[in-house]
């Protein structure tokens, strides 16, 4: 499957992820939605079609900027649809950020400590 492919398949179902998305929209309500997490129990639910229509939809029809994330460690599969390199994936990227904030951290001994405010 290729991003026509997927364009091809939204098309499709375009009722079923449109009404998704205004339901999504419409519960949020005075709110932004920042985060959308699709999973499931088992493989081959349809978790990673599921989250590149409704991506789509969000951007396709709703003008929102979508960052979308392939958090399956274990088989990757989104770097296929986009014709792009597995690396650097989300694990590098989260890894060495990961080790940046480690080594620029302070240290526990020197921080300095704060008195408690007093309660009153």
């Amino acid at each position: 499957m290729n991003i026509s492919d997927i364009k091809s398949f939204f098309k499709h179902n375009m009722y079923e992820y449109s009404s998704i998305r205004g339901k999504m929209l419409s519960v949020s309500k005075d709110k932004k939605i920042k985060t959308i997490l699709v999973t499931s129990c088992y493989p081959g639910e349809g978790k990673t079609t599921a989250a590149l229509s409704m991506a789509y939809s969000l951007t396709e029809e709703a003008s929102y900027k979508v960052m979308l994330i392939d958090g399956n460690f274990r088989a990757p599969v989104l770097h296929d649809y986009f014709k792009v390199s597995l690396s650097p994936g989300f694990s590098d990227i989260f890894l060495s950020q990961s080790k940046h904030y480690l080594n620029t951290a302070p240290s526990r001994q020197s921080r300095q400590k704060t008195p408690p405010t007093p309660f009153y």
